[in-house]
């Protein structure tokens, strides 16, 4: 079985002094895809009924159906997998996890969730590399659509995670089906990355 090579370099400014370091990791099977996430769509919660439920208003020709799994942002949170109901430019949402909703009248952003297939068991990741453009939701389910784990990517912030170097795998003992994007930005497509390296004995040589 042949092995790819995967490096994951840091460097530390501290004024005029640097701390720079490169770590290097060997794996057979690689996964990197490259999309444009769509932009959301901005309104008002106009009702908040609870932590988890509300009414968002939002700019006509929204382009959301009731039915839809949404994320909903605003500017010190996001609240994921939300089930949205429209009625003409009122939808209202349902469920989810992550932050509590805001307080009525804040200015939210709502983003139907783009779902990349990226089957692999998490006991083989070697390396894991995110990066958006847009402040963006990135949510790995298992096959049951459960949720394993989930980050909020600040804007062209990347996160990254390498075998050996200090922190345990976030994915470890998951099996991984597929993860789901969404984009912050209600006016700008953002473009997301995703690279993984894992070691399988599926993976041809």
């Amino acid at each position: 079985m042949s092995k790819q090579s995967g490096s994951l370099s840091v460097t530390a400014a501290f004024g005029t002094k640097l701390v720079t370091g490169e770590v290097s990791t060997e794996a057979a099977g690689l996964n990197f895809q490259e999309l444009t996430v769509a932009h959301g769509t901005g309104g008002f919660l106009t009702t908040r009924t609870d932590d988890n439920t509300g009414v968002a208003t939002l700019a006509s020709g929204h382009g959301l159906l009731t039915g839809d799994i949404v994320d909903v942002y605003w500017e010190f949170g996001c609240r994921y997998g939300m089930d949205a109901t429209v009625n003409g430019d009122a939808v209202t949402i349902d469920g989810g996890d992550g932050d509590s909703l805001p307080g009525q009248s804040t200015t939210v952003a709502l983003c139907k969730r783009t779902v990349l297939a990226v089957p692999v068991t998490g006991d083989d990741l070697v390396q894991v590399a995110l990066l958006c453009d847009q402040r963006c939701q990135v949510v790995f389910r298992d096959s049951e659509q459960s949720v394993l784990w989930d980050i909020t990517l600040v804007a062209d912030a990347p996160w990254t995670w390498i075998d050996g170097l200090y922190v345990d795998n976030p994915m470890s003992s998951y099996d991984v089906a597929d993860i789901c994007i969404s984009n912050g930005s209600p006016e700008v497509d953002a473009e997301f990355q995703c690279g993984i390296f894992y070691n399988s004995d599926s993976v041809g040589s």
